[in-house]
């Protein structure tokens, strides 16, 4: 762990080596979902905080979110890596934009 700052280096450095991959592009780039993107022929809800601390948010400038219909994204600003409680009513929002989600489906049936 010494010398390393940031989770990039980690996965360079440890995760990537540890599972067989030649280093952090490698091991993104070959285990990344972003591939199947444009695949996906069900509604998917991809529910993310601009300011996630792990996930780059420029990863969903993705073509697939403009052009497959059944993906949703919903990006707050602030949340961090899945901090999505909120000050107000409904305190767990990301279990209240789930459900609701489902429930839009459930309309459509």
């Amino acid at each position: 762990m010494r010398g390393i700052r940031s989770l990039y280096e980690l996965d360079d450095r440890i995760t990537a080596p540890c599972f067989g991959f030649r280093g952090a592009e490698h091991y993104y780039q070959t285990q990344s979902a972003t591939q199947f993107l444009e695949c996906i022929r069900v509604p998917a809800l991809f529910i993310t905080s601009q300011d996630d601390t792990f996930v780059p948010f420029r990863i969903y400038d993705h073509p697939a979110f403009q052009r497959n219909p059944c993906l949703r994204l919903v990006a707050t600003e602030y949340g961090g890596h899945l901090g999505f409680i909120a000050q107000g009513r409904p305190r767990l929002w990301l279990d209240h934009a789930i459900l609701e989600f489902l429930g839009e489906l459930n309309e459509r049936l």
